[in-house]
């Protein structure tokens, strides 16, 4: 969720009927214009003019909306968390709004589409095609070689530095092959058997860029009576 205060379009200053908050509102978006007479926007029926933070929170919701899109034309996915984080990352920072928003965070379109296309490697001034797109990856840590009894659960993780890019996928693979449905950072298999018994990777991959960790042998001992 996104909480939303609203600023004036022309004075960039607090709407004066807006709700603000250094805790609890995450960001302030144009929901009232002093110069032009309110905010031009689709209404039930047609256009019209109004002003309200039911005015700023479409323009967020818009904002997110090509955001998703842009990430998506490059072949990522991208969660409700990362647009979030998204916001917080490209958003235009004001220290006049420090009491009205956490951080004095104003919605600034072109910084937040600009943060998007940053972190796929491939900046919107790029000539090079969308397949190009590859972002930063770095693997921080993974985890190491263990044995299990069967019945038990495994679990492997694998993390990034904080300096790669945020929308990166996941892959695990056991012998070389890519495991179903494991698409998280962290690989959960409960009640292994002895067929569980193998070498696992997880595989990091940001557009073109992809990274494979050292192999984690994961031997598994009969324990049934």
């Amino acid at each position: 969720m996104l909480s939303v205060g609203s600023f004036d379009a022309s004075t960039k200053k607090k709407s004066s009927f807006s709700n603000y908050s250094s805790t609890y509102v995450d960001i302030m978006a144009p929901g009232s214009d002093s110069t032009y007479g309110k905010i031009y926007s689709t209404i039930p029926n047609g256009y019209g003019s109004l002003e309200g933070t039911s005015m700023a929170s479409p323009v967020v919701a818009g904002a997110a909306a090509m955001i998703i899109g842009l990430a998506e034309s490059r072949g990522f996915s991208i969660t409700p968390e990362q647009v979030k984080k998204f916001f917080i990352r490209g958003s235009q920072v004001d220290s006049s709004f420090s009491n009205f928003a956490i951080g004095g965070k104003l919605l600034d379109l072109k910084k937040l589409m600009d943060s998007v296309a940053d972190d796929t490697g491939l900046p919107l001034t790029s000539n090079l095609d969308r397949s190009q797109a590859a972002g930063l990856i770095e693997i921080a840590s993974h985890s190491e070689s263990l044995g299990l009894a069967t019945g038990s659960d495994l679990q492997l993780k694998v993390g990034k530095t904080s300096s790669s890019s945020e929308l990166v996928n996941y892959e695990w693979l056991k012998d070389g092959k890519v495991i179903s449905d494991q698409n998280q950072s962290i690989l959960t298999i409960k009640n292994i058997g002895l067929s569980d018994k193998g070498v696992y990777q997880a595989r990091i991959s940001s557009g073109l860029t992809k990274k494979l960790t050292k192999a984690i042998k994961v031997n598994v001992a009969n324990c049934s009576n």
